[in-house]
């Protein structure tokens, strides 16, 4: 599993994707983005899941939506007060 090349998302962000469902049956938010006709590309948000776990949530997204290409991790940003 190779790590995305997006910046680490906000909590806010990683909220926002929860929000309107963008969560897999192992608990793991994901972001996506439409890459064309074919799908889409996925990043999922590591908020302290392993890898084994990322590996599960990635399998579900192959298996349900139309994905393109790799699926990547990035990890959530952690934000000082």
């Amino acid at each position: 599993m190779n790590k995305a090349w997006m910046d680490e998302p906000t909590q806010a962000e990683v909220d926002r994707w929860r929000k309107f469902g963008d969560v897999t049956s192992q608990g793991v938010v994901y972001h996506w983005e439409l890459a064309g006709p074919q799908g889409a590309s996925f990043v999922l948000i590591r908020e302290g899941q392993s890898i084994s776990t990322l590996k599960k949530a990635a399998k579900e997204l192959r298996w349900q939506r139309d994905v393109v290409g790799a699926i990547t991790y990035v990890d959530v940003r952690i934000e000082c007060p």
